[in-house]
């Protein structure tokens, strides 16, 4: 059955129904946006795009930290903004080494 905004009623496994936003991002992936709009930031100063354009970018640079701080909390925030001194490790790192390369 169909409601008025076109989604059924139903719960489950409903191909249907829009998925839930239950996980969040890696901190990879918002560190990658909160340099990007850091940058976007800069270049707008730089470029002389309008005032408001600029405080915009600002506000989202200045927000992603606080967002993640709020759903993961603060110590999250600081690995997105200022990353782990050894690095995070990489996927390869993580698996264990193939038979054939283990001497």
């Amino acid at each position: 059955m169909r409601t008025t905004n076109g989604w059924s009623g139903t719960s489950g496994n409903d191909p249907a129904r829009p998925p839930e936003a239950t996980e969040f991002e890696t901190l990879g992936r918002v560190r990658l946006k909160l340099w990007f709009f850091a940058a976007a930031s800069v270049v707008a100063v730089l470029v002389g795009l309008p005032g408001w354009t600029q405080c915009a970018l600002v506000a989202t640079t200045l927000l992603i930290p606080i967002a993640v701080a709020v759903h993961s909390g603060w110590s999250q925030a600081l690995l997105v903004v200022l990353p782990r001194p050894g690095g995070e490790p990489t996927r390869r790192s993580r698996r264990e080494p193939h038979k054939a390369h283990a001497r």
